[in-house]
């Protein structure tokens, strides 16, 4: 896990959003529904503060045509980008920006592992290890489980009739499901884990969910279809 010891003063909204994700990894941890998290610090740049993962570069399997992609799994996975795995080998991050206390973007990732084992937490097993044993099985198609990453964005520079100023990504990196405003980091862990792992078994009625200030859309209506989470 990270730590940055750095003593900055940020704004409440940031460090509030901070706090839930740090609180919620360890929570999900201590559940063992996580296999590693880096810790959040955030940080300042351009004048606004900023929530992240861990090496954020520009990178061809990081960009938009390269969701859903094997190679952006990869990608991630091994190069750290990411805020926490969970139990199965899925990959989460987020990132948030804001101008003071108004939200100006947020991102949010759930990156499903690609196949399915039972997956017990020895000494010798990390999430790069069990995929790699995925590349090399020859039994693959048997393991291989065909789910869509989910990210869910809010980007008001964008907002057009066919881009939602909030929006979901999922099966093509162009498709877009309006969603009726920005969501906070515990109501997409939510929204994941009660949509896709329902077998799984979380009381939420005590999680705490965050507001944002931010730009209402100027558009009533859009081409996409519509979600309320």
């Amino acid at each position: 896990m990270n730590m940055n010891n750095k003593v900055i003063n940020f704004n409440k909204n940031i460090q509030n959003v901070t706090d839930q994700m740090n609180n919620m990894m360890v929570f999900l941890y201590d559940l063992r529904l996580l296999y590693y998290y880096n810790e959040v610090s955030p940080q300042i740049t351009n004048e606004n503060q900023i929530i992240t993962w861990n090496r954020h570069e520009p990178n061809r399997a990081n960009c938009g045509a390269s969701f859903t992609t094997l190679a952006q799994y990869e990608y991630i996975l091994n190069s750290g980008a990411f805020h926490c795995i969970l139990f199965d080998g899925s990959i989460i991050r987020c990132s948030f920006t804001f101008d003071g206390n108004f939200l100006i973007n947020h991102s949010h990732l759930w990156w499903p592992a690609p196949y399915a084992y039972n997956i017990i937490f020895t000494d010798d097993f990390t999430p790069q290890t069990k995929y790699e044993d995925f590349l090399s099985d020859p039994n693959w198609m048997k393991n291989l489980r065909m789910r869509s990453p989910i990210r869910i964005d809010f980007d008001p520079e964008k907002e057009s009739e066919s881009h939602p100023l909030t929006h979901m990504h999922t099966q093509h990196h162009e498709s877009r499901v309006h969603i009726d405003k920005p969501i906070c980091f515990n109501k997409f862990i939510k929204y994941i884990f009660q949509n896709f792992y329902p077998d799984i078994d979380i009381d939420f009625s005590k999680w705490n969910l965050l507001n944002f200030s931010y730009q209402k859309s100027k558009r009533p209506q859009y081409t996409f279809s519509s979600i309320i989470i």
